[in-house]
């Protein structure tokens, strides 16, 4: 009896031993592949042949399971097979369990997004997903850090435009929920969140989180690379002052953050670097600073070679575009055609996307030169596509497409599309004030709490939060009150046009948005007006000068201007307007002001009420408002001396 329990015993344990020598060589496999797998992910690199073989020999042998489909759907990934790879990651979704490698949970929902987007397919599912794999990093102490992972997981929302926000918003939760997260990592999400809700446009809580990363810096300054992320962060504040139309402003963040850079020479911001120096070139333009713009150009030209091959189309194709835009406003069309042509190629390969919708301000590029070349149809039909995508994007290019499709339509004579186009201008430019209005206070309450400004800001600080409890009707009729007592302080009392104080703050207010464009000045005087307030009454005089007036104010954009310059003399100040457009006009105040049929026996050159013009146009650089207005003057008097009843150009 103890014999056979003997051998039963012996038999056991040599059925166990060949069960262990069977399995675990099989258990080895399976570690050793998903460590391989794991590796070429965290390196971004392909699954070699050999070890392509490997995994396909083991799935042909081992059992279905979560391990099993992942390794099967990386493979499909790794081929461009996104539909089989959908499939294999939804089926290792259901089949995950609690003691699976964290690698395995996380990345079977990241790889399943990335995988029904590449195969284009319905994406409601993206945000559970994510949830998920964010859920399975907040669990797992080897991932709970990983920001590079998360920004993988949320930035994967910038492609699903109908809900951009949903990106930032998994992230909001994660930073504020999860536990053990290190300083460095919170310093970072901040940033991500920040960047994801300025490129939807969302400044004012863009800037709460660069503020937050920001402060968190100043009071950790044991983070590793503290640096580096000051130099993002600063540049992040750039982009939304610029967002802002704060240009200057802009410019002095952009300026700090390539310092930074240029302290460091940390080759992993070089891509950063060229990008802040490409948008601090814009602002330069926006401010008609042509000279900064080609420093900036220049400087980028000694960066460019040095930035990483993955970013460096990318900055080539802004730094190609930027030339552009220098060369248009300057009236180089030719020049500038070549650039975008170099850009469009660079484009047409370009297979990683390290700046995002460089592909629509390219195109807003080729409107602006189909405009400038008179190729009305194809800038129209352009503007038309980048007015929806910019809208999509929240790219602010709105309001740019629809000023110039307006132009467009003037040159055409196309009265009816021109009233059109600016009534959605207009609608763009109230939106966007809204909006701005708003952020800009939010802004300037930051940059205030932020740099612990002068005791002026500090009480602005403090009004401003008084002036929010009080609530938004208040401040509503406290706005109304003070543009209405501001306008009537600028407004001439008869004829309720802006009288000449104004001229120097409408200067002051658009002298930069004027700079590189074509400005055009109009001095108009009304004929024998001393005979005329002489014979009828003065009574009558005014009623002749409100007539005009009228006129004049009919006549205009509302970007325009038209002041009383001085009794019976008007300005008139067209924006981006040539001297053919303004002829144009001054024809219809003619004709306009004949129909009014306004009688005028003492004139010696009609029976009707008639005007003199001076119309000069010049490419805006800077100049004194009133050298150009002298000389818009003198042009005035020559028409006089013409005859009267007409206008002299140059």
């Amino acid at each position: 009896m103890v014999k056979k329990i003997r051998f039963l015993i012996v038999g056991i344990v040599m059925l166990l031993v060949i069960v262990l020598l069977i399995r675990k060589p099989h258990e080895s496999e399976t570690e050793s592949l998903l460590a391989y797998v794991k590796k070429i992910m965290v390196e971004g690199q392909e699954i070699k042949t050999k070890q392509y073989n490997e995994i396909k020999t083991y799935l042909q042998s081992s059992e279905e399971n979560s391990q099993h489909d992942f390794l099967a759907g990386v493979t499909a990934y790794a081929q461009g097979d996104y539909g089989t790879a959908a499939k294999e990651f939804m089926s290792a979704a259901e089949r995950i369990q609690e003691q699976d490698d964290d690698f395995i949970k996380i990345y079977t929902y990241v790889l399943l997004n990335e995988s029904l987007q590449y195969d284009e397919r319905k994406t409601e599912d993206f945000a559970e997903n994510s949830q998920k794999a964010l859920n399975y990093m907040a669990q797992s102490k080897e991932y709970r850090n990983n920001v590079d992972l998360c920004w993988r997981i949320a930035s994967i929302f910038l492609e699903n435009q109908e809900n951009n926000k949903q990106g930032a918003r998994l992230l909001e939760e994660y930073v504020t929920n999860v536990k053990g997260l290190k300083a460095e990592s919170k310093v970072r999400l901040y940033g991500n969140i920040g960047q994801l809700y300025s490129i939807d446009g969302d400044y004012s809580v863009a800037l709460q989180y660069c503020w937050r990363g920001l402060e968190l810096l100043e009071s950790s300054p044991l983070i590793p690379n503290r640096s580096k992320y000051m130099s993002k962060f600063l540049a992040v504040l750039g982009d939304n002052a610029y967002g802002l139309e704060q240009y200057q402003t802009a410019i002095e963040y952009y300026e700090q953050s390539l310092e930074i850079f240029q302290k460091r020479e940390d080759d992993d911001l070089l891509a950063d670097a060229s990008l802040a120096l490409v948008n601090e070139g814009a602002a330069y333009l926006e401010l008609g600073q042509h000279k900064k713009v080609l420093s900036v150009l220049d400087e980028l030209e000694e960066l460019i070679p040095k930035i990483p091959e993955s970013q460096k189309d990318d900055i080539q194709i802004l730094w190609g575009n930027l030339r552009a835009q220098l060369y248009m406003n300057e009236g180089n069309l030719e020049q500038a055609e070549y650039e975008l042509e170099a850009a469009k190629e660079l484009l047409n390969t370009d297979d990683v996307e390290y700046s995002l919708n460089k592909d629509v301000y390219l195109d807003y590029s080729y409107a602006r030169l189909y405009k400038e070349q008179g190729k009305f149809d194809e800038a129209l039909e352009l503007y038309r596509q980048i007015v929806t995508r910019s809208a999509d994007a929240g790219l602010g290019l709105e309001k740019n497409a629809y000023s110039d499709m307006a132009d467009i339509y003037m040159q055409e004579n196309n009265m009816n599309a021109y009233i059109e186009t600016r009534e959605q201008y207009v609608e763009v430019i109230e939106l966007k004030n809204q909006q701005l209005g708003t952020d800009y206070m939010e802004y300037s309450e930051k940059v205030h709490q932020y740099y612990s400004l002068t005791e002026q800001h500090q009480i602005r600080k403090i009004i401003i939060a008084v002036i929010s409890v009080i609530g938004i009707m208040i401040l509503a009729d406290i706005v109304f009150w003070l543009i209405k007592w501001r306008k009537k302080s600028y407004t001439d009392p008869m004829s309720k046009l802006h009288n000449r104080e104004y001229l120097t703050r409408y200067m002051r207010k658009n002298k930069k948005k004027l700079a590189g464009k074509p400005l055009t000045l109009l001095m108009i005087d009304i004929d024998y007006f001393k005979q005329y307030n002489d014979y009828y009454g003065h009574v009558q005089g005014d009623n002749g000068i409100k007539a005009l007036a009228e006129i004049l104010a009919e006549s205009v954009r509302k970007k325009d201007l038209v002041i009383r310059y001085g009794g019976e003399e008007m300005l008139v100040i067209l924006q981006e307007t040539t001297a053919d457009c303004a002829k144009d006009m001054a024809e219809r105040v003619r004709k306009n002001l004949a129909d009014k049929h306004i009688s005028h026996e003492k004139s010696k050159v009609s029976d009707r009420l008639t005007v003199s013009m001076g119309i000069y146009t010049v490419y805006y650089n800077g100049e004194d408002i009133f050298e150009l207005i002298e000389k818009a003057d003198e042009l005035l008097y020559q028409a006089k001396r013409k005859g009267r009843d007409c206008y002299v150009c140059a």
